[in-house]
């Protein structure tokens, strides 16, 4: 990256899955723009220490996983039954107690969502949006009707006290 840099070839670089001591080493040889990382509800250590590095250096954190593998999406519930080959069921969270956890988080935000006239998707998006240093999201879609659904998530306004109860919802999933 450094090369490419220094040549001229690229006035900036992006880097992903790596930790701060990696990233702080990309930005000591060339211009880091973005570093790319998992963030989600359940999923926010590695953006929580990446946060004030890139802020200090205005650097965008890309986050993917929003909606953990579908999970946060809203549509893996208690009664949901994994293919033995789903590579999902190698993530703890897709086992136990940090299932369970899960879906009692899954259970507000369907109730929130249900008071906002909102889906989960949106609300959890709406959430990742008021997230410091989330700067970009990465979410996939596999129809049209997602991608609309995904696009209409700036229309859910989250009040102050509606982020307070959802860091509080995280916290007991996330215990």
């Amino acid at each position: 990256l450094a090369d490419i840099s220094k040549k001229g070839w690229a006035r900036s670089v992006g880097v992903c899955n790596v930790s701060l001591e990696q990233a702080a080493e990309v930005s000591r040889h060339c211009n880091l723009a973005v570093i790319q990382i998992p963030f989600n509800m359940l999923q926010q250590e590695q953006h929580r220490a990446m946060r004030q590095f890139a802020g200090e250096r205005q650097i965008l954190i890309a986050c993917y996983w929003i909606y953990m593998k579908g999970l946060l999406a809203g549509k893996l519930r208690r009664n949901h039954r994994f293919s033995p080959e789903d590579k999902r069921l190698s993530y703890e969270i897709f086992q136990g107690e940090a299932w369970e956890r899960a879906q009692d988080l899954l259970d507000r935000l369907e109730t929130l969502s249900l008071e906002k006239q909102c889906a989960i998707s949106q609300l959890v998006i709406a959430w990742s949006l008021r997230q410091p240093h989330a700067d970009l999201l990465l979410m996939g879609a596999k129809t049209p009707e997602q991608i609309t659904e995904t696009a209409k998530s700036h229309l859910v306004h989250l009040s102050h006290q509606e982020l307070e109860s959802l860091d509080g919802f995280i916290s007991e999933a996330t215990r």
